[in-house]
């Protein structure tokens, strides 16, 4: 029976030895586990710093672009306001260029008419004095015969 205790002393260290071995390496294992999970958490926590971030600089941007659409909407709608102005003169300059030309046509035909009327007015003048100068010279012809007939007159009183 000795070597029966002997064995059952072995086994009973043994398992001693294996229970300790189990406990030592389940320690173990649980340090690094937990290390593992520190080391997760503060992953996590460093990812979640970062997200946080993230979010305060898209928030930032996002006010940012709400302001420059918020810009352009005004500058857009000054263009169109403009550009309606732009319209507005366009037309009313086409109309001043319409009530221009139709000025200008009916000056040109008033000093067409009035050149017409100068040519019949030049017309008739140059009549009346081709008159004047025919009869002035018809009365001309009429003093010379009359001074012709008076000298014959004298001449033959004499």
């Amino acid at each position: 029976m000795e070597h029966q205790e002997i064995t059952d002393e072995r086994l009973n260290m043994t398992e001693h030895q294996l229970t300790v071995a189990i406990e030592r390496s389940a320690m173990e294992y649980q340090e690094m586990v937990d290390e593992r999970i520190n080391k997760a958490e503060q992953q996590l926590a460093e990812a979640n710093r970062r997200a946080d971030e993230a979010t305060k600089q898209m928030g930032e941007i996002r006010v940012r672009e709400e302001a420059r659409v918020e810009q352009l909407s005004v500058a857009i709608a000054r263009a169109e306001g403009a550009e309606q102005e732009a319209a507005i003169i366009a037309k009313r300059s086409e109309e001043l260029i319409k009530e221009g030309n139709e000025r200008l046509l009916a000056s040109i035909a008033r000093a067409e008419k009035a050149e017409r009327h100068s040519a019949e007015k030049i017309i008739e003048a140059e009549k009346r004095i081709q008159k004047a100068v025919e009869s002035a010279a018809q009365l001309e012809q009429k003093f010379m015969d009359a001074m012709k007939r008076i000298e014959g007159s004298t001449g033959m009183l004499q």
